[in-house]
């Protein structure tokens, strides 16, 4: 392995899939992007959000049991009376990247049990002129909703990349935390398909929140 190459991993290890402890940053007074403009009609822009107002429209926290608060952007289609999903998605992270046949393969899963998943692009990094493309190529069927002002991160507590959020027919959050959980050469444990059929089976979700390994997103 060259120097080179060997400073390349180390960058990886250091920013890349590093587990969250989810603790949550209050809001911030940042300058937020400019409007993405949405390429086709399954991908939604957040609208523009000022200084001023994100100052002035500090939302609570989200709490699990509560009700998920507004997240200022457009959410496309959700529950309509059924659980619903909020995954936080990234071009740029290798852990997203890698989870992303699995993210396809259970929203095609619940998707037939009328639990749509909805898709929130929050990386400052990603070209959002590259996300549709990539939104498709990955097999994703719900709304991609391109976060440019990060509004929508920020009220969530700034959340990582292979994040996902279970949401029930009340709108209250029921889960928050991996996809899946296990060491390797330990069996994998399906925590969001267990949150989700407990929700659709009006049961109690034993394991409301777990750690997740992913990246960080910029701000």
């Amino acid at each position: 392995m060259t120097a080179r190459s060997a400073l390349l991993v180390l960058i990886v290890a250091s920013v890349g899939c590093a587990p969250a402890d989810f603790s949550v940053d209050p809001v911030r007074d940042e300058d937020s992007l400019q409007r993405p403009t949405a390429a086709d009609s399954n991908v939604a822009a957040s609208p523009p959000t000022s200084r001023r107002s994100v100052s002035a429209g500090r939302t609570p926290l989200v709490v699990l049991g509560s009700a998920l608060p507004d997240l200022g952007v457009p959410m496309g289609r959700r529950g309509g009376g059924w659980p619903w999903v909020l995954v936080v998605a990234s071009l740029r992270c290798p852990c997203f990247r890698d989870a992303a046949p699995r993210l396809a393969e259970l929203e095609t899963r619940f998707r037939a049990r009328s639990v749509p998943f909805v898709f929130l692009y929050a990386d400052a990094r990603d070209q959002q002129e590259e996300i549709p493309q990539f939104h498709a190529q990955c097999g994703f069927q719900g709304a991609a909703i391109i976060d440019g002002s990060r509004t929508a991160a920020r009220r969530l507590g700034e959340p990582r990349a292979c994040e996902v959020l279970a949401v029930d027919a009340d709108g209250v959050l029921r889960y928050r935390g991996a996809i899946d959980m296990g060491r390797p050469g330990e069996p994998v444990r399906a925590v969001l398909v267990e949150a989700l059929d407990a929700m659709i089976a009006g049961t109690t979700v034993l394991t409301p929140s777990t750690s997740v390994r992913g990246c960080p997103l910029p701000r």
